[in-house]
């Protein structure tokens, strides 16, 4: 099944409430402003808000609270906005320094915002803790070129190397008492407690540069879409060991789109190429390959029965396949 939009633009986020009543869906803004973010419900599939019409707003992420009362959403300006789910509106935006990704803790009633720095705020859109020894769009220089190379396919006589810092990969971790961040040019996996604000752990494995970073629900399998190096890493929690490395290391390009199934036995993972697939955490085995999508998947949901995979590609469409052949 596919849902139909005003907008005919690619699809940069999606996030499923934790009730399952819901699917937000956020696009980037059309030539003619039509609503970049629309929210459905998943009984009917009716679209049951249409938001920022008219607006030059491309909605870069978005999450539901864990009450699924309200939905937080980024767009290309310096604000975070409120969409209160129980009376349809747009509830309130609070300025904040270009954030480009946001996510509800599953636990507690907190909001990680990745922008220029890492914070957590509470409900009452206090900080409560912040990163700020690494900084987004800053830029990085002076690093040996043998860092790139492989990635960039840099000539032999480049010595140094130089990038523009991408935010940071940061998940809610230890039941949201905690942060974990890579992708700040460091090579580990910090470990951060919210309350003290002290670094409590690290570990070796982390990346440079991050894409995506994602916890499954039960804590137990942590996977990286990293951007230097290339590459999509799987890792198993606590004892932080790589898992299917025969599959997921640095000689394949990372992709373009991931989520966990809500069971913890599954991963969904969308290719460059509009290629959706369904693998086995345990074996690695495809269960399922699709070609969905005529471009880039650039957002993956399940919905909360698990039975339906979600996908949104740049290609503008949103598929929902029923997946419940391969649980088994």
């Amino acid at each position: 099944m596919e849902l139909k939009f005003k907008n005919k633009g690619p699809v940069l986020s999606m996030a499923v409430s934790p009730d399952g009543k819901w699917l937000a869906v956020g696009k980037l803004v059309d030539k003619d402003r039509n609503p970049s973010l629309t929210i459905w419900n998943t009984d009917t599939w009716e679209c049951v808000v249409e938001e920022e019409a008219g607006n030059v707003s491309s909605i870069l992420s978005l999450s539901f609270n864990r009450h699924s009362d309200t939905l937080a959403y980024l767009i290309a300006i310096d604000y975070i906005r409120f969409f209160n789910m129980k009376d349809m509106y747009l509830q309130k935006e609070i300025p904040f320094d270009s954030p480009q990704k946001v996510r509800y803790a599953a636990h507690k009633d907190l909001l990680l915002v990745v922008g220029r720095e890492v914070s957590v705020l509470d409900s009452n859109d206090d900080e409560l803790w912040s990163y700020n020894k690494y900084k987004a769009f800053d830029t990085t220089k002076g690093l040996s070129a043998e860092v790139v190379k492989d990635y960039y396919k840099m000539p032999d006589w480049v010595q140094t190397a130089s990038y523009g810092n991408l935010p940071a990969g940061a998940a809610f971790f230890k039941q949201d008492s905690a942060v974990i961040i890579t992708g700040n040019n460091d090579n580990k996996f910090s470990v951060y407690d919210i309350s003290s604000g002290k670094r409590k752990e690290q570990y070796p494995g982390g990346v440079l540069q991050a894409g995506h970073i994602e916890i499954d629900k039960s804590e137990k399998y942590l996977y990286v879409t990293a951007r230097l190096p290339y590459a999509d890493l799987l890792w198993e929690l606590p004892e932080m060991e790589r898992l299917l490395p025969q599959y997921l290391n640095e000689d394949f390009e990372g992709s373009s789109g991931f989520t966990f199934h809500p069971s913890s036995r599954f991963f969904a993972i969308g290719g460059l190429g509009g290629k959706v697939f369904l693998r086995s955490i345990s074996t690695g085995e495809f269960l399922m390959e699709k070609d969905i999508h005529e471009d880039a998947v650039k957002a993956l949901q399940f919905s909360a029965d698990g039975k339906q995979l979600i996908s949104g590609g740049m290609d503008g469409r949103v598929v929902i396949t029923d997946i419940t052949e391969f649980l088994t």
